[in-house]
């Protein structure tokens, strides 16, 4: 897509981010992304279970976001610094976003409230999100990743295949009695234990992950990654395989859906390949089937939850917390209600299943919209003048993986809130987006291009 650009009257007095005429100093580091990846992704090792108290629970996900921390922001102050950055809107949106979640729950709750976990989620998502922009994000940095991607896929696989053999989630069970920590559930005024979950007689598989469906969504959103960026056939179709696998041992409605969407477009693109215009038919094609969904059927919500969901009962539940959550938000739009208990029937449980009905419930309409505003401005460039673009033969491959891979993100956070892991790996692959976007105005050697 374009980048923004301003009048040359403008221009002229704002910092010159042209890298070319710049004649940056700026150079990836291929062996130490290598590394901060793998520590990065190390941390999805560990279920949430797996927690020692200090103030927070300190989990492995949480020790790999302090690992990564001081190697990020040094390498964004390098990048900086050295001429080899441009801005990209989600940079701003991001760094907003993690200061109204703190600030909001501040509003909400006083000092506590800021350091929260909640607040804290802000700024891991921040974290998150600079170790794709800075270490994953160029055309070379994204093949690395999805290499060492790979490998941590297949071992959480692996991992959710002792759920399937014992019938049980057996990493989440044993590091509760190792830890001696619990999961509850509030329904009413009763705290009830979170149990294994089980769907047409098997159990619902999330090894090290925070539920099932988490586990699902991280698998479908590698469906494309793999696919795409992969150079080797077999390699791609081995992973890609391994994915769906994945993405099918959460039996979750969403996560299924998700990845049979992705699944959808790659036929499509791929039967059409040849073509320029498929994507404006395809376009086309969905708003008219929209448009016929809504004259034809009086429901059209219902309609899709029934027909679309493994449990139509759980669908229509999820209808109630909109609805409840616009009521609360009636008297507290801007900052939420933080961490407060929400008004609700006594049938309905304090769990919200949306990404955006959290976001919404905890920080208001404004962290809703920020964070919209960092899905969608990681396309996006700011350039004070207009700079020169330089073309990568894979450019393409790699942008729809990544596109693929957040459409089949963005579906289920409708239906699940996203947090630790998988929440983080929506942040890192967003990080990659933009550092893609801001790859397109960068030279060759500044952005690491591989011969």
């Amino acid at each position: 897509m374009a980048a923004f650009g301003l009048s040359d009257a403008v221009s002229s007095t704002l910092p010159r981010w042209n890298a070319a005429a710049a004649q940056p100093s700026y150079r990836p580091n291929p062996r130490l992304a290598f590394y901060v990846t793998i520590v990065f992704l190390a941390g999805f090792l560990g279920p949430s279970e797996a927690a020692v108290k200090l103030g927070l629970n300190l989990t492995t996900l949480r020790v790999a976001v302090l690992a990564a921390m001081v190697p990020v922001f040094l390498e964004f102050t390098r990048k900086i610094v050295r001429g080899g950055y441009v801005p990209v809107i989600s940079d701003f949106a991001v760094f907003l976003l993690a200061a109204w979640m703190i600030f909001g729950l501040y509003v909400v709750h006083g000092p506590k409230g800021a350091a929260s976990a909640s607040a804290l989620a802000g700024i891991e998502f921040l974290v998150a999100y600079l170790v794709g922009r800075c270490f994953c994000g160029t055309y070379a940095g994204a093949e690395q990743f999805v290499a060492v991607l790979a490998g941590f896929a297949i071992v959480l696989l692996m991992l959710g295949a002792i759920d399937v053999l014992t019938h049980d989630n057996f990493l989440a069970r044993t590091a509760s009695k190792i830890f001696g920590t619990t999961r509850a559930l509030k329904i009413g005024n009763v705290m009830v234990e979170y149990r294994v979950q089980y769907r047409f007689g098997l159990v619902r598989v999330r090894g090290p992950f925070e539920q099932s469906i988490h586990f699902g969504t991280f698998f479908a959103m590698l469906v494309p990654l793999f696919y795409y960026i992969f150079r080797s056939p077999w390699a791609r179709m081995m992973m890609t395989g391994a994915a769906i696998a994945g993405a099918l041992l959460s039996i979750s409605s969403a996560a299924v859906i998700s990845c049979f969407v992705v699944l959808a477009f790659i036929a499509f693109d791929s039967a059409l390949n040849r073509s320029g215009w498929r994507w404006t038919m395809l376009m086309l094609v969905a708003c008219y089937c929209v448009l016929l969904l809504v004259v034809l059927v009086e429901n059209p919500l219902a309609w899709l939850i029934t027909g679309f969901t493994f449990n139509p009962q759980t669908g229509f539940y999820r209808l109630q917390q909109w609805y409840w959550i616009g009521y609360n938000l009636e008297t507290s739009p801007f900052f939420g209600i933080g961490d407060k208990d929400w008004v609700r029937p006594i049938t309905v449980v304090n769990s919200l299943d949306s990404l955006w009905l959290v976001i919404a419930a905890r920080h208001g309409y404004v962290g809703v919209v920020l964070l919209v505003l960092v899905l969608v401005g990681a396309w996006f460039a700011w350039t004070p003048r207009p700079m020169q673009q330089y073309p990568h033969p894979r450019a393409s491959a790699i942008g729809r993986a990544i596109a693929l891979a957040l459409l089949g993100a963005i579906f289920v956070t409708f239906t699940v809130h996203f947090w630790a892991k998988i929440w983080l790996f929506l942040g890192l692959i967003l990080g990659i987006r933009a550092g893609l976007t801001e790859a397109r105005y960068l030279p060759p050697p500044v952005r690491g291009d591989r011969v």
